[in-house]
């Protein structure tokens, strides 16, 4: 549970200390906070395997236009009755009420980071390779491709 303005990178690092991970890993994560992470749903090079910020966030404490101040779900392990308050509130830039107070889920840390290279004949056969890795059983954390004129540069 961290406040709104708990900086990203920061937090990410504290949960590693732990051997923890926080997955979403917006562009600007070093100098974002995650409340507005949450309040613009960011995304980033790792959401191909882990998704975007709303996929992490368990719970959210929210003050409303009227004062009133509410959390998004319940202290119980499963909560499928009602609206998803959470997911709303995710993403909404802060039109529908101020977040104070942001519970995330952190995941096992993964493994070491390995990375490939290959080269492709056409763009065809470049995407159509990448659409076999991500239907197989090992789905990559991050996915990037590059025209041959970015790479002689």
């Amino acid at each position: 549970i961290v406040g709104q303005k708990a900086e990203a990178a920061a937090k990410a690092a504290a949960a590693a200390e732990q051997d923890l991970f926080y997955a979403p890993d917006p562009a600007s994560a070093a100098e974002s906070t995650l409340g507005g992470n949450v309040a613009t749903n960011a995304g980033g090079m790792r959401c191909v395997k882990y998704g975007v910020t709303r996929d992490a966030v368990r719970s959210l404490e929210v003050v409303l236009a009227n004062g009133d101040v509410i959390r998004t779900s319940p202290p119980t392990v499963k909560a499928v009755g009602g609206l998803d308050l959470t997911s709303l509130l995710v993403g909404s830039e802060g039109t529908l009420g101020v977040i104070t107070e942001i519970t995330v889920g952190l995941l096992p840390a993964p493994g070491p980071v390995r990375g490939i290279t290959a080269g492709f004949s056409s763009s065809k056969a470049a995407l159509d390779a990448a659409n076999q890795i991500m239907a197989g059983p090992h789905r990559p954390s991050t996915r990037s491709r590059s025209t041959s004129a970015a790479t002689r540069s």
